[in-house]
């Protein structure tokens, strides 16, 4: 029978330690960290970091000294830092279709007195409003308009306002914001040549310049702004005699070298103050059917006049001064009974100087009717000197006419 043998073996007592190896490989230069060459276990290697393989997962605790190396490295240009489509070019810029959201350089199509600025453009959130705004930071002012579509298409007009203003006890501060270009004390000057925006007092004028018969405290207002396509560089003065309260209006197209209109005048008082009134007319006692051909209503009982003139007997009110009026008519006419059919009446305003018809009440005379009341109110533009009356058109033949009670004023309007 064979016989099996087994070696049995025992380990022997532990050894003493071995010296200590290094925690990170070997190599390297300052500023390089230890990263992964590859997928493979223990597979690293010291290096330098790529910008693109950074990502920053949590920005606590970051702040501008431990990133400024990082800024550094950032390519500044326009291109790179900023969308192109937010800050453009103001050379290729046309304010009126500039509806994309951003900050934007321009210097054309700017509203009329900007000669540059820096453009805002607004959305609003879950609408197609778009908003401009332009703003000028030395005086405070800021323009804006909207687009209802957000095309650029609807542009409402320019609405000034003043973002802020610090008056300090600096004088030369309180004159950049009371700019004394905006608000002068002109003296022995020409009205004409006064194109800067604002108030100007005149005391000492040149009076060829300006309308006759004013006095010598006035006071001229300015506005260079302009809404309107066709002349956007147009200038508007507006001169108040403070002593009578009369205020002249007048335009020119270009501010640089004007060309000014006529002086259109208008009345200014503290009330309404009745220029004209002519009471109980007694002529024409009988109207002929003709719609065509008016007769004037002459020959008044009593009158009340305040600046302009009367006439009682042509029935007349003559205005001094070219202007806006409001008419006023008050009549009760009564005539012998016309026939069975409705008929027309007309009361006309006329202009006897320039023979036309200035305002035209039309009443309707009832069948059979033998009494008629006119009762008429409105606004019109009366020239100084003209002599106004009122007339009367039928279609039915009238006999036996009165026209007891009858008031004709023209009044003066308060603006």
């Amino acid at each position: 029978m064979g016989i099996t043998v087994v070696e049995v073996i025992t380990s022997g007592p532990k050894g003493d330690a071995g010296t200590p190896g290094t925690s990170t490989e070997a190599g390297g230069t300052v500023g390089q960290v230890l990263r992964k060459v590859s997928n493979n276990d223990f597979d690293a290697d010291w290096g330098d970091v790529a910008a693109a393989e950074v990502t920053f997962t949590s920005v606590a605790g970051l702040t501008s000294d431990n990133v400024q190396s990082g800024i550094d490295e950032v390519n500044t240009s326009v291109d790179a830092l900023i969308d192109a489509n937010r800050y453009v070019d103001k050379a290729s810029v046309n304010m009126v279709g500039i509806v994309t959201e951003g900050l934007y350089i321009v210097d054309t199509g700017l509203p009329n007195g900007w000669l540059t600025g820096t453009l805002k453009v607004l959305k609003t959130k879950d609408s197609t409003l778009v908003t401009q705004i332009l703003e000028d930071d030395a005086s405070g002012v800021v323009v804006r308009r909207t687009s209802t579509l957000g095309t650029g298409n609807d542009w409402t007009a320019w609405v000034e306002s003043v973002k802020s203003a610090r008056i300090t006890t600096n004088t030369a501060e309180i004159a950049a914001i009371v700019n004394a270009t905006k608000y002068t004390l002109d003296i022995n000057i020409d009205v004409n040549t006064i194109v800067t925006e604002g108030l100007h007092i005149v005391n000492n004028y040149i009076p060829s310049s300006l309308p006759s018969g004013v006095s010598s405290d006035l006071e001229l207002v300015v506005n260079k702004y302009s809404n309107e396509l066709t002349y956007p560089n147009k200038i508007v003065q507006t001169l108040t005699d403070v002593t009578t309260g009369v205020v002249y209006v007048r335009s020119a197209n270009d501010d640089n070298s004007p060309v000014w209109s006529v002086w259109s005048v208008k009345i200014k008082y503290t009330n309404i103050t009745t220029l004209g009134s002519l009471k109980n007319a007694t002529v024409p006692s009988s109207l002929s059917a003709d719609l065509v051909n008016s007769t004037a209503m002459t020959n008044y009982s009593s009158s009340i006049t305040s600046n302009n003139t009367v006439n009682i007997s042509a029935g007349t009110i003559t205005i001094d001064n070219t202007g806006t009026y409001r008419l006023n008519i008050a009549i009760e006419m009564t005539f012998d009974a016309i026939g069975p059919a409705e008929k027309t009446l007309a009361v006309d305003l006329e202009d006897m100087t320039a023979t036309s018809t200035i305002a035209t009440a039309t009443r309707y005379i009832p069948a059979n009717g033998t009494h008629l009341e006119v009762v008429y109110n409105n606004v019109v533009n009366l020239t100084a000197n003209h002599h106004y009356a009122l007339a009367l058109r039928s279609e039915e033949a009238l006999t036996t006419v009165t026209l007891t009670p009858s008031t004709f004023d023209i009044e003066s309007i308060v603006y």
